[in-house]
């Protein structure tokens, strides 16, 4: 099956929350778990969070995670560049001791993620079309915007 999916998240000290988007940006699953603040319970327990609240989004969706075309972790702590990086590579070995193939794999801040959200919601109620799609460009094969996460438009 070719059908691809984007999983977002947002992570923080109390909770993770991940939504399931299709390519035609329609949210097909939503899913919360344990909290995901690498900067309190380490990088090892945040991606084994992160990964269950995945998990639990694909088996709402019947998808695999085969499927993930981007997956993109909105973290409180990603804030600096070490950091997101330290995390991203944490995650990513996370999954290749599972024996799951990596997708691309996106971290920042989650103050980001909820500012995309924010703009989102508020660049969606602009009445023409046009400025909408110059201002929010569309996913392309479940691509995500490279700036800000592209996570809820």
């Amino acid at each position: 099956m070719d059908k691809k999916i984007f999983l977002g998240f947002d992570g923080g000290a109390t909770k993770t929350t991940c939504v399931a988007m299709d390519a035609e940006r329609n949210i097909v699953a939503e899913e919360t778990g344990k909290p995901s603040n690498f900067q309190i319970i380490g990088t090892s327990k945040a991606s084994e969070n992160i990964l269950s609240v995945a998990e639990g989004v694909l088996g709402r969706t019947g998808l695999d995670f085969g499927m993930i075309s981007v997956m993109y972790l909105g973290l409180t702590g990603a804030g600096r560049i070490t950091d997101a990086d330290r995390m991203r590579d944490a995650f990513i070995d996370h999954l290749e001791k599972r024996s799951l193939a990596a997708p691309r794999v996106l971290i920042g801040s989650d103050a980001i993620a909820a500012l995309e959200k924010f703009l989102a919601a508020r660049l969606s109620a602009l009445p023409i079309q046009p400025l909408r799609t110059q201002m929010m460009p569309a996913l392309r094969e479940v691509e995500i915007y490279d700036q800000l996460g592209g996570l809820f438009g």
